[in-house]
């Protein structure tokens, strides 16, 4: 009787949530003009019909829009799709394609602009064969971002940076360990309109040479200068006090059987945007149970005297005579949107980085990135830094 029982509830939270056949019922009209309008963050714009799709092997519509403002329509698919892995169950699906719109305004002008630096338009690569092909790389791909630039007129910076028009790469051709020709890529941008001539060639410098710093390809034309430029990813070995925290708090989240802990969470990765390497801060904005518990492995090194409220983001702990406290709080999808250090109620002003902003080598939607120099200022730290052997030494000056 038990398992018809869960048999019908199944089915009864199927038919609620609009589960069901390939053939079942699509989103309201109300529904998708909302949506639509929720997703179209300045552009004024009017809707012009609904194109049914009889053929289609689930149910679909095509909502079709119309810009006020300039010469460009777009659609929004109003479809079923599956919910469920080897399994016949559909439900609701909407895909609103204004971003795909706008990039097909400005793909052909964009993709000649390109082509003049020889593009790889099938691959979305540059191929560079020494260290002075990026001038020319970095002009081509300057000018395909100030074509771009053009839909400032319609949209936001924020929004270009979040939906730019393309990617390209650039890689370089080498041999590997086993003598054989491979293709390593060895850097990339996002054509996105925000780019300046300065910061752009700064920064395919920067990637550059790194590559060349970690062994992956060789090029002895670059300057002395720019090699200086060169940074590894990753700092795998993170010391406190002598502790390698990065090691021990990674062995003691596992102990505790921590989900989302892996050892890379534990590193301090290079920040190009903040030109420094950042040390991992979880915030406490989730559950005890989800790792990694890096802030937790700092403060038992440092102070030992610590408490955490989880699910809150708050942290509390005495160190150096000094009372502190750090505070996050996280948006409707759980990413951190604020963060600040206290000590003794004042705020120490510590910069950050999140996960998915630009450069940002943070893992996880709910950790932060310090600056290994904020870091060592606010605790009254000094710091080394051995790009070498992968390491920062933190400990307590003398």
């Amino acid at each position: 009787m038990k398992k018809y029982f869960i048999l019908l509830l199944s089915i009864i939270c199927l038919l609620i949530s609009g589960c069901g056949s390939a053939k079942g019922g699509l989103y309201s009209k109300s529904y998708v003009i909302n949506k639509v309008t929720a997703s179209v963050p300045s552009e004024t714009f009017e809707f012009d019909r609904i194109e049914p799709v009889p053929d289609a092997l689930v149910s679909t519509e095509i909502y079709h829009f119309k810009s006020k403002e300039r010469d460009l329509d777009f659609t929004a698919i109003n479809t079923r799709q599956s919910v469920m892995m080897d399994a016949k169950v559909y439900g609701k699906s909407l895909r609103i394609k204004y971003d795909d719109a706008i990039h097909d305004l400005y793909e052909d002008d964009i993709n000649n602009a390109l082509l003049a630096a020889s593009y790889d338009k099938k691959h979305s690569r540059f191929y560079v064969n020494s260290f002075n092909d990026l001038s020319s790389i970095s002009s081509a791909i300057l000018a395909a971002d100030d074509i771009y630039k053009n839909e400032l007129n319609f949209n936001s910076a924020e929004w270009m940076e979040k939906n730019p028009a393309t990617k390209c790469r650039l890689a370089k051709k080498g041999l590997n360990s086993n003598g054989k020709e491979s293709e390593y890529v060895v850097g990339g941008v996002e054509i996105n309109g925000t780019w300046d001539k300065e910061k752009l060639y700064d920064y395919l410098c920067y990637q550059y040479v790194s590559h060349i710093n970690s062994g992956e390809i060789e090029d002895n034309t670059v300057p002395e200068e720019i090699m200086k430029k060169a940074h590894v990813s990753s700092l795998k070995h993170v010391y406190i006090n002598g502790v390698e925290v990065s090691l021990s708090g990674y062995q003691n989240s596992r102990e505790d059987h921590l989900y989302n802990n892996s050892d890379y969470s534990y590193y301090a990765g290079y920040c190009y945007k903040l030109n420094d390497y950042v040390i991992p801060f979880n915030t406490a904005t989730v559950e005890e149970s989800c790792g990694p518990h890096a802030t937790e492995e700092y403060l038992r090194v440092l102070s030992g005297n610590y408490e955490v409220t989880y699910k809150k983001g708050m942290y509390k702990w005495v160190y150096n005579g000094s009372s502190w406290e750090s505070n996050a709080t996280t948006d409707d999808d759980g990413y951190v949107d604020s963060f600040t250090i206290f000590k003794d109620g004042k705020d120490c002003n510590v910069s950050y980085i999140k996960c998915g902003e630009w450069t940002s080598p943070v893992h996880g939607v709910y950790v932060v990135g310090i600056p290994v120099t904020d870091f060592a200022r606010v605790f009254d730290l000094s710091v080394e830094i051995d790009e070498e052997t992968q390491s920062v030494y933190f400990s307590e000056k003398k």
